[in-house]
């Protein structure tokens, strides 16, 4: 099943970094989650996923598939950040981009950098506010957590007027995402020992007191779901600081289970390697949805087996397409086609077994674009 002219809305991206000229072993980095330059040396070029993104990223830039990754490098590095940009949307036939700014925050694009690259494409972009920076820049210049939560309430007031469609959080990365109910005098302490540790070592300020994260994220979701915003949480595989047994999205149950939290969506992201964990999730709880960001471009081949998982008990109605592009457009184009071929050879095995066309066109526009226009608002041509 061919699906090239329905449009995609990218669930979950990040800005692109100003700097796309790059080297073999620096192209090779956004392919891997790995730290290790060993990996970037000498085995991600032979990874299943890499060598196809080669030939694709060849067919994007009107180059002999079998061109050599100097060769493919040194052509993108000619078309510089704009135009490899603005090709990868239009080709990807991306309509929409929902974009967590949060990291990279110096080496990549502002939100108006970013519009002025995306003005006149067609592609929409809408923001997503990532929370722990929120919290950290309020820890740092209040003197009590009272003073973080009025400041929590009043910036995550009001969201959508303020042009924010969504919240992300990475607790993952920070203490997990058995977030746990915690009393006031609890995440006190925390604040003070975080004030102390900071003034006494300087330097910038990274949140990973449980306590105090837990507590403050509990907020950040409860006015969420006063506003009917979506709120994004890494999980799964990701950077090597990531733990992995505390990133399964199954860890997200609580939150899932809290009744006071139900008006807001919960978006879990990546999910690799706990697709099925993600989908029985979807399945269960009726605000859990999940996307496949990252897994799908750099899964390449394997893809489709991890749309089977996905879609083994999860409704289509609860998946999104995503890219997480980290910093290197040609994950938009990548995503895409990737995207487009896994599905449709899942959507064509079920046609052969008996699912109507009507059935997999509904499957196809669900998880490509209609499912995130409705959870950010995307009102499409």
């Amino acid at each position: 099943m061919r699906l090239d002219e329905i449009p995609l809305i990218d669930n979950h991206c990040h800005p692109m970094h100003r700097e796309q000229s790059l080297g073999p072993e620096a192209y090779r980095g956004y392919y891997s989650e790995s730290s290790d330059r060993a990996m970037m040396a000498g085995h991600v070029q032979h990874a299943a996923g890499y060598m196809a993104s080669l030939r694709l990223m060849a067919e994007l830039l009107g180059i002999p598939s079998e061109s050599s990754e100097d060769e493919i490098l040194s052509a993108r590095s000619e078309l510089g950040l704009e135009r490899i940009t603005r090709l990868a949307l239009g080709r990807s036939n991306t309509a929409a981009v929902i974009m967590d700014h949060g990291f990279p925050v110096d080496a990549a694009l502002s939100y108006d950098e970013t519009d002025a690259v995306l003005a006149d494409t067609g592609c929409q972009m809408r923001r997503i506010w990532r929370l722990e920076l929120i919290f950290e820049r309020l820890v740092t210049c209040s003197d009590s957590l009272g003073q973080v939560v009025d400041g929590l309430t009043d910036e995550l007031s009001d969201l959508r007027s303020k042009g924010v469609h969504g919240l992300k959080s990475v607790s993952a990365y920070r203490s997990g995402l058995a977030i746990q109910p915690t009393a006031r005098p609890q995440a006190a302490a925390a604040f003070d020992e975080d004030k102390r540790s900071h003034r006494a070592e300087g330097g910038s300020y990274r949140i990973e007191n449980k306590p105090l994260e837990d507590y403050l994220t509990l907020i950040a979701l409860k006015m969420a779901s006063e506003q009917g915003i979506p709120v994004q949480f890494h999980t799964a595989f990701g950077d090597t600081d990531a733990d992995m047994l505390a990133a399964n999205p199954l860890q997200l149950r609580p939150v899932l289970e809290d009744t006071g939290f139900r008006g807001a969506p919960i978006v879990m992201l990546h999910c690799f390697p706990f697709i099925r964990e993600a989908a029985y999730l979807a399945h269960v709880y009726g605000n859990a949805y999940f996307d496949l960001s990252y897994t799908v471009p750099v899964s390449g081949h394997y893809a489709y087996r991890v749309y089977e998982d996905a879609l083994s008990i999860a409704p289509s109605t609860k998946i999104l397409y995503g890219s997480d592009a980290p910093g290197l457009p040609d994950f938009f184009w990548l995503a895409g086609v990737v995207h487009r071929r896994a599905l449709g050879r899942v959507l064509d095995e079920w046609l052969a077994d008996g699912l109507s066309t009507t059935q997999a066109e509904s499957v196809a526009h669900n998880v490509s674009y209609r499912n995130a226009a409705a959870l950010y608002d995307v009102d499409l041509p």
